[in-house]
């Protein structure tokens, strides 16, 4: 077994007058986020990669890295060495090599099984696919680190665990064969339009989403059918079906449910703080409505989006549709404890998004809290596209929001979703895949989720129960509907015509 180069870093603590204020309230899973960075490094690769080069890669806001360990290591043998190994892989977010398993969003080689075999203790066996999965015989005490090599990482006790199931196989014909996805460079939102035009042309099915995950697509219809009727192949990929009748989703009266107890999220009051500055992260609730069966009152809790502006220059913040009532009236933090800041004048139709006037006088700024992974916090200064080159499968997200606090993900596939109460005929998502993601993050709705260029690429949609799966919709949604974010901190007025600058 040859030796390696283990190099650890961590963030490095940055103090500036200029930077955004901290949360009042760290939420729980903030404070369980892993932040270090590991290098798994052969000896020539070791001078080459550095955390400012291949294969790390700094986010946008990210401080600099400073070392906490280097050692030399030969794995599969035993020695202090393997203890500091375990020690710096138990705190690390990230674990990258010198041969990364991804490149231009799609899965790459080689892969050295062998070095994966003794990364952690009671290790069985190793599996990559679209994740690395560790089969052991001990599960490690969490949090779990997000990505190896790029990919996601899962770790199960039993032999069998895919971790994944991209559903059913079909025996159908293969269509769209004059496109290649398998030797095409980047996957696009034009060969998705073609292939939803394919697949509505098959008058026997209720198409409910589309995704291509990095080799295969992953549809789902509304009802089982015959196998025969669905494409095996499509644009030379292999096709798998999943069956809405089959699928259990999210409840969104989960957003009515308190925290579970001992949990801890940013409720505070952040309109009233002084020179107060509103952001996206904070708590936005509904009005508070009577339960059904229950004479307590209660109430919706979502996270403030972005800043946009219309062709007028009239400024909006984005919300999530299903977190508020008929009146529209828009609560910060909820209605119980906080104060009404502005109500929903438009909806965009299939989106989940909603779009909110804020009272005259409040000022917003697209940036985040500054955190301890982003101690600048993120000027959020654009909507990316949302394709290859600009986002691609593995990409890394972040999300910053009241319930979950600073959180790190990975892109899992991009797609889109056919609404039922709109004149669209799909809607651009991003399937994305968040750190802790079996945590609580429901109330995260509304969210921007960001890339490592500081772009916006969507907006948190929900969670699918008991899973990894999240699912945002496309922020070039807002570009469709003849929206562009704002930059710089803005102030809204009375008639609000016009954007203010401060």
């Amino acid at each position: 077994m040859g030796s390696r180069v283990i190099l650890q870093f961590s963030p490095l603590e940055v103090e500036s007058v200029s930077s955004p204020p901290q949360r009042q309230i760290q939420p729980s899973l903030e404070k369980k986020c892993l932040v270090c960075t590991t290098f798994i490094l052969s000896k020539r690769a070791e001078v080459a990669n550095t955390p400012s080069g291949s294969p790390g890669k700094k986010r946008k806001g990210e401080p600099d890295l400073v070392p906490v360990s280097h050692f030399d290591i030969k794995l599969g043998e035993q020695s202090k060495a393997t203890t500091a190994l375990h020690e710096a892989l138990a705190t690390s977010k990230r674990i990258e090599l010198d041969h990364p398993f991804v490149e231009n969003g799609r899965i790459c080689g080689p892969i050295n099984l062998n070095d994966l075999l003794h990364l952690f203790p009671t290790t069985r066996g190793v599996n990559v696919g679209s994740f690395v999965t560790f089969w052991v015989q001990t599960l490690p005490p969490k949090p779990w680190l997000l990505s190896i090599g790029g990919l996601p990482v899962h770790f199960s006790t039993s032999k069998h665990d895919s971790c994944f199931d991209p559903g059913e196989s079909a025996k159908g014909p293969r269509i769209l064969n004059h496109i290649n996805l398998q030797s095409q460079r980047y996957f696009s939102y034009d060969i998705l339009r073609e292939v939803v035009d394919a697949l509505q042309g098959i008058k026997t099915i209720k198409l409910i989403s589309v995704f291509w995950l990095t080799g295969i697509w992953q549809i789902t219809i509304a009802e089982r059918v015959d196998r025969k009727v669905l494409p095996s192949f499509i644009c030379s990929n292999a096709a798998f079906y999943k069956f809405a009748s089959e699928i259990a989703y999210p409840d969104p009266s989960v957003l009515r449910e308190k925290a579970p107890q001992g949990t801890e999220f940013d409720n505070s009051l952040y309109v009233t703080s002084l020179n107060a500055l509103l952001r996206p992260g904070i708590i936005l609730g509904s009005s508070a409505v009577r339960g059904v069966g229950d004479s307590k009152l209660c109430y919706k809790q979502t996270s403030s989006g972005i800043l946009v502006k219309d062709q007028q220059g009239s400024l909006f913040i984005t919300v999530a549709s299903h977190g508020f009532e008929d009146d529209g009236l828009v609560y910060h933090p909820d209605p119980d404890t906080g104060v009404i800041i502005g109500k929903i004048v438009k909806d965009l139709p299939g989106t989940g998004i909603s779009l909110a006037k804020l009272n005259p006088g409040l000022r917003y700024v697209n940036e985040t809290f500054r955190t301890s992974g982003h101690p600048l916090g993120i000027q959020v200064d654009g909507i990316s596209p949302g394709h290859s080159p600009q986002l691609r499968s593995f990409d890394t997200i972040s999300m910053n929001n009241p319930f979950s606090g600073d959180c790190g993900g990975l892109v899992f596939g991009l797609g889109c979703i056919i609404p039922e109460d709109s004149d669209h005929d799909y809607v651009q998502h991003q399937w994305i895949i968040l750190e802790d993601g079996d945590e609580p993050v429901d109330k995260s709705c509304g969210s921007p989720i960001i890339d490592a260029n500081g772009q916006v690429v969507g907006l948190f949609r929900y969670k699918m129960p008991n899973s990894r799966d999240c699912f945002a919709v496309s922020a070039q949604t807002l570009w469709d509907y003849g929206y562009e974010i704002c930059v710089g901190e803005h102030t809204f007025q009375d008639r609000d015509t016009t954007c203010v600058v401060s």
